[in-house]
């Protein structure tokens, strides 16, 4: 039997993304138990077609308060408020494949993975070059800190475990938080795996401020290496 879910979403003016998502989720063989949208301050309100099949409940942010935020938002209601042994984390801009939920489902059930990653590499497709090239770098970096092989660092499409999720504070309020949760894991000793995805790229503009975000994943590997 497949292992029971949950799914975090962190959403920021995702109107006409989000609706597209849960359909896709709704046709799910084996779907989540509950599905935690993290609304990040968004301009305004979501609202959408009931799916009566999904459990979906909805947070709000007042303000855009960054994805780190959201993210930590939806692991502190996931661990409040069910004792379901896995949370998968997904973008709500419909460039994470759905169809990939059961091959994450499926490792974690045979492998003793504590977090699963998607790995976009190889499959580009239309993705900036910009983007590419950051990802590269980026993951160059996060393996030679974690002294693992990190493929894909930057991709937020990613399976928890539970006990994960109960022993890692996480710090970052912005998008760096993936590579927190990635270098966190590593340092506590908890076994990282990927799944490959294709890769969706639809030309949405991204929420990334590259400059500042490139600053602060400088300096989170900085703190690192000077905690040493």
């Amino acid at each position: 039997m497949p292992i029971p879910y949950d799914i975090v979403i962190p959403a920021y003016n995702a109107h006409n993304e989000l609706p597209v998502l849960l359909k896709q989720i709704d046709l799910l063989i084996h779907k989540p138990q509950k599905i935690y949208i993290i609304d990040d301050g968004s301009k305004k309100s979501y609202s959408f077609p009931e799916f009566p099949n999904l459990n979906v409940h909805i947070y709000r942010y007042e303000r855009n308060r960054g994805k780190g935020m959201a993210i930590r938002k939806g692991l502190e209601l996931f661990l409040n408020n069910n004792d379901t042994p896995f949370l998968l984390l997904m973008d709500a801009d419909g460039q994470h494949p759905v169809q990939s939920i059961p091959d994450f489902l499926k490792k974690a059930q045979t492998q003793p993975f504590d977090l699963l990653i998607g790995n976009r590499v190889g499959r580009v497709g239309k993705m900036p070059l910009l983007r590419i090239f950051s990802n590269t770098v980026s993951s160059l970096i996060v393996s030679w800190i974690t002294g693992e092989r990190i493929v894909d660092s930057q991709c937020g499409f990613r399976l928890l475990r539970r006990r994960l999720i109960e022993n890692i504070q996480l710090k970052e309020k912005g998008f760096q938080v993936e590579t927190e949760l990635i270098i966190k894991s590593a340092k506590q000793g908890y076994k990282i795996g990927f799944i490959p995805i294709p890769t969706i790229y639809n030309g949405q503009k991204s929420n990334i401020k590259h400059f500042s975000d490139t600053v602060r994943f400088i300096q989170i590997i900085i703190k690192e290496i000077l905690s040493r």
